[in-house]
């Protein structure tokens, strides 16, 4: 299913040339500004997917520079996460800079199997950039989008990522959204142990942002895994609220969880420190991307 002109045109009014533009079972395609994803699940369905990508944008009137493939079938092994190029010039730079609600990102095509920006938190991170945020802590943060709308809300942000490069990426789009970078944290570490830092500092949020990977491989062996380490990440971050009230952006993208699963954890965890939390909003629907292709993903406010 293409995107309805309708919603096409609600993305140019509030400035987002970051969304899909398709979804079926073959898989979807997203629009980085003048270039595309076509994100795939079966191999033969490629070249009528791409064919229809350009009609497609020979009718609404979008240029189409280039057409990445991102592959989710398995027949080559081992199994490659990175971009391809399919369709257009090989020359251009492999980066641009495109914009979801009048904010600029960064986006490479190099860097693996994404471009820089996970859309199906769009709303979520609207719903941050409109809060009254202090000091907000970005677990897992890689290319820092949550810690820059945090940033712009008023917080000082602190962004932890096992990857440098991740968050010298997050770097630049603080600057492209003029904000400077030296005023605000960025840790290149796991993220479990820079939260026994903060705990052991006494280092204290108002906002806490919790998107982990299902799985990652990290240093000397120390593996994360989403269904194993959740809960005991969990056990931490409740002792780093601040002030009355401390709130908290739970999300997986990890098929066997929903979001009454990610709830239930937390107030299992939270019944445990003697600690009470209310749902603020669950999952935000999306114009262009299914509801069943959502994370599970919720807003909470612990009191103290």
């Amino acid at each position: 299913m293409w995107i309805d002109p309708d919603i096409l045109q609600y993305f140019q009014r509030s400035a987002t040339d970051i969304h899909r533009v398709h979804s079926s079972n073959c898989g979807w395609i997203e629009r980085y500004g003048e270039d595309f994803v076509l994100v795939l699940n079966h191999e033969e369905e490629k070249e009528r997917l791409i064919e229809g990508l350009l009609g497609w944008c020979t009718r609404r009137g979008i240029p189409c520079k280039r057409i990445f493939l991102k592959k989710r079938f398995a027949k080559e092994k081992p199994i490659s996460t990175a971009l391809s190029l399919v369709y257009g010039e090989s020359s251009l730079p492999m980066h641009t800079v495109c914009r979801e609600n009048g904010l600029y990102f960064s986006i490479r095509f190099d860097q693996g199997g994404s471009a820089g920006l996970f859309m199906d938190q769009r709303q979520n991170r609207l719903f941050l950039k409109k809060r009254p945020v202090s000091r907000l802590l970005n677990l897992f943060a890689f290319s820092c989008s949550f810690g820059l709308c945090g940033a712009l809300a008023g917080a000082e942000s602190w962004n932890v990522d096992l990857s440098p490069r991740f968050l010298e990426w997050g770097k630049e789009n603080y600057k492209l959204n003029g904000v400077d970078p030296a005023v605000h944290r960025f840790w290149a570490m796991d993220a479990r142990e820079a939260l026994k830092i903060f705990k052991k500092k006494g280092i204290m949020f108002d906002h806490i942002i919790l998107d982990p990977p299902t799985f990652s491989c990290g240093k000397k062996g120390a593996n994360f895994s989403l269904a194993r380490d959740f809960e005991s990440l969990l056990e931490t971050i409740l002792e780093l609220g601040s002030g009355e009230k401390t709130t908290l952006l739970l999300s997986a993208n990890y098929k066997p969880w929903k979001t009454k699963d990610l709830l239930l954890k937390a107030q299992k965890t939270a019944a445990a420190k003697k600690r009470r939390l209310h749902l603020l909003h669950g999952p935000f629907p999306l114009p262009d991307i299914p509801r069943n292709e959502l994370p599970a993903s919720c807003w909470i406010e612990l009191e103290s």
